[in-house]
């Protein structure tokens, strides 16, 4: 009937936005490979926060970007004002995953 149709349409968008999302996290990972690139890393980050654009709960995308915006801090700059934003980026989005835990 008409409700599981609607059901399986709502089925199907959430699919449609977590396919996107998860190539771009995918996409993410290959860049995240090569990190030692700052720029591959940088590449790697805007690949996951386009994949938060897509899907913002996505789990995945949240705990690579927390990582990834960490080591970007630790490793690709002696600037201590560009470490702390850079980690305060990363604290933010840490946050934003911790939050999808109910219990949190």
């Amino acid at each position: 009937g008409e409700a599981e149709h609607a059901a399986f349409r709502a089925l199907n968008a959430d699919v449609a936005v977590a396919a996107p999302a998860d190539d771009l996290v995918a996409a993410g990972d290959a860049l995240w490979a090569q990190r030692v690139d700052g720029a591959k890393l940088e590449q790697a980050i805007a690949k996951y926060e386009a994949a938060l654009a897509a899907d913002a709960n996505n789990r995945a995308a949240l705990e690579k970007v927390t990582r990834a915006w960490y080591f970007f801090g630790d490793a690709h700059t002696d600037d201590l004002n560009t470490k702390l934003a850079r980690w305060q980026k990363a604290i933010d989005y840490g946050n934003r995953c911790l939050a999808l835990n109910t219990a949190y």
